[in-house]
């Protein structure tokens, strides 16, 4: 994929070391050892702050700055290795946190994850390039590492770092503090996106709901911080939503090594002369009455 966008802020930041970022997202491709894919990204020259998916499909932030101050590296240690499932990510950033555990916080589905491969945190009270005027890229770094995937659901909070931690009480949610999503009682094991509207967003925050076709980077704050669109088109707007997911191939079942995986994994490309590229999809049937199609 070579699909981004980019947008350079042009108001003052509520706060320059508080932000939360909150997106749905089902991967397409995976790193297996090399290469990373980015998903927000601010880099000039040797100054960067960046949020990732490593060489090997685990969330990373970094940080770095001339003077040293503002480097750090955080990693969880989940892998992001699904490509049949929507996964709900919250990142969440205080750098005024005493406590520096709790300066970089990171849920995946509503639950808070807390084991690390990497622990460099940034310093205390340090000012952030996130929510200044610069360039702020989603999707790329700087012409590479793009981000393979379907994305719904972009947030972003500027002034606030939210929580988004749910407590169990005999196998139920009686606690709700996240912003974001929500188990309900129709399906109690399936975190489901919940409306944002009501949400106070900041001077530099953005929501994306991908819903215009002719414009997917249109910002529906009310802040008017849009996006502009690269390599995007009305085509790539999907009905494969965190509430209507699709079936599509796997990747991770590509028996010739030589066969392209492309169009958020519904296009196969063969290569060779075999022409020949057996792979399974990434929903198991075992009951019911199923259709597909194909163009």
């Amino acid at each position: 994929s070579s699909a981004c966008m980019r947008q350079t802020f042009s108001g003052t930041a509520t706060a320059a070391n508080k932000l939360t970022l909150s997106f749905w997202i089902k991967r397409s491709s995976f790193q297996l050892g090399t290469n990373t894919q980015a998903i927000l990204n601010t880099e000039t020259g040797n100054l960067e702050e960046m949020i990732r998916f490593d060489e090997y499909d685990r969330l990373h932030i970094f940080t770095q700055n001339s003077a040293g101050a503002g480097t750090s590296s955080v990693k969880p240690s989940s892998q992001f290795k699904d490509p049949s499932a929507w996964y709900h990510i919250v990142v969440g950033i205080d750098t005024t946190q005493s406590t520096d555990t709790d300066r970089f916080k990171f849920w995946v589905n509503g639950s808070r994850l807390t084991v690390f491969t990497t622990t460099s945190y940034i310093s205390q009270n340090y000012t952030l390039r996130l929510n200044t005027a610069v360039e702020h890229e989603f999707g790329v770094r700087k012409g590479g590492a793009f981000l393979d995937a379907y994305i719904a659901e972009l947030v972003y909070i500027d002034g606030q770092q939210l929580d988004a931690d749910i407590v169990f009480l005999d196998g139920t949610a009686v606690s709700d503090a996240t912003s974001f999503g929500e188990y309900d009682d129709d399906s109690p094991r399936i975190w489901k996106p919940i409306d944002i509207s009501g949400l106070t967003f900041g001077n530099n925050g953005f929501y994306c709901d991908f819903a215009d076709s002719g414009d997917l980077g249109d910002d529906e704050s009310g802040n008017g911080n849009d996006f502009t669109e690269a390599g995007l088109a009305a085509t790539d707007q999907t009905t494969d939503t965190p509430t209507n997911n699709f079936c599509v191939l796997n990747p991770l079942d590509n028996y010739y090594q030589s066969a392209t995986f492309s169009e958020g994994n519904c296009k196969l490309l063969t290569a060779g002369s075999s022409n020949t590229a057996p792979t399974t999809a990434t929903f198991g049937l075992t009951a019911g009455k199923w259709y597909w199609e194909a163009k």
